[in-house]
């Protein structure tokens, strides 16, 4: 990168980016082949926005910037022995660091995960206090550390899926039956006048967000303050310990997660199978080896059922938020229950199938 060579006293050429003019502490370049307002740059405005842009080259000429380090002229021609040291344990501890992080996130917690899961589901009230044992037991690590990135998967699918059925409700609107309900729950805030602004969505959105934020509770009369934090910061490749949190929060959402939307059906199946008298059916036939995936699809049906009775005992006594939300927690089941038709069973038959095609 060329610098102007001209002295700064009376010069009226300026940066291209923070538009002010060259000192002798930080001076003009010109590192490519624009012209005119935009030949001059300061090195610190070029290579924030380098950093920022994430490119390599000048987008006006195209030309691929070049950056040629400059040492002090009171550097030693070799590095010294102390320098040598330094660097190197500083490399190692990185190295150490990063490793360690990597293994919590890749090794500790899928194994915490898929160990907590298979004592939640074959575990019982009187084993309890064996738990800590069963998490750091030493056999089986690798296939419980695949059993557990199988798990942490089918949470994110649910996760992304959630996502866009909240996209989908937002822009596309949901069943009718639910904005209905939405609809008798704004009128009954007092958010538009009468029922003919319901067709009118722009006023409804203008009041809504005005009731929201009138009502809304902030500490002590100030606005809360999100501190943002990088990636490399979360995950713990800063150096901080504030990644440790973070492990132990993504392992509790984790166990939740398996608890409400896999446990609690399969416990609902399960009970379903006892009270019909299934389960002795279920295990003597071909389907015993799908006793608990066949658990869980009947207690999906069970609390799908139990959630349209309260969603309609709701709007018997005109709970429109009550029924609203069970409306949600509605929608939320039918996506966990195609979950795992589609992770779990369909892969199960199409292996099944192709194994009585290849006989």
């Amino acid at each position: 990168m060329e610098h102007d060579g001209y002295d700064y006293d009376g010069e009226e050429d300026i940066c291209r980016m923070c538009r002010s003019e060259g000192k002798l502490e930080s001076p003009l370049y010109y590192p490519c082949v624009c012209r005119g307002t935009m030949k001059y740059v300061h090195q610190e405005c070029l290579q924030t926005w380098l950093k920022f842009s994430k490119n390599e080259f000048c987008e006006v000429c195209t030309h691929r910037f070049s950056f040629v380090p400059i040492y002090s002229s009171d550097m030693p021609p070799k590095s010294s022995l102390k320098y040598f040291f330094s660097t190197t344990k500083t490399l190692t501890f990185r190295a150490l660091k990063w490793f360690f992080v990597l293994y919590l996130w890749i090794g500790i917690l899928p194994l915490c995960i898929a160990r907590i899961s298979t004592f939640m589901f074959n575990g019982s009230l009187n084993t309890t206090l064996m738990l800590p044992m069963e998490v750091v037991k030493i056999g089986n690590i690798l296939t419980d550390i695949l059993i557990g990135w199988s798990i942490i998967l089918c949470v994110l699918f649910g996760f992304f899926s959630m996502v866009y059925l909240q996209v989908h409700i937002s822009t596309e609107g949901g069943p009718e039956w639910l904005e209905i309900v939405e609809h008798n729950f704004l009128y009954n805030m007092d958010l538009f006048e009468d029922t003919t602004d319901m067709s009118n969505e722009d006023t409804v959105d203008a009041n809504y967000n005005q009731y929201f934020n009138q009502n809304s509770v902030h500490s002590q009369g100030e606005d809360l303050e999100i501190e943002e934090r990088s990636w490399a910061e979360i995950l713990g490749f800063e150096g901080t310990s504030y990644f440790l949190r973070n492990v132990v929060w993504a392992l509790a959402l984790l166990i939740g997660v398996v608890f409400i939307f896999a446990l609690c059906p399969v416990i609902f199946g399960r009970y379903v199978f006892t009270i019909f008298q299934l389960k002795e059916v279920i295990s003597a036939s071909m389907l015993s080896p799908f006793e608990e995936i066949l658990s869980a699809l009947s207690g999906y049906v069970v609390l799908g059922f139990i959630l349209i009775i309260f969603y309609y005992v709701s709007l018997l006594f005109r709970f429109f938020f009550a029924s609203w939300c069970i409306g949600l927690c509605y929608l939320s089941l039918k996506v966990f229950h195609l979950i795992v038709l589609e992770a779990v069973l369909f892969p199960i038959f199409c292996g099944i199938w192709l194994d009585f095609c290849s006989l």
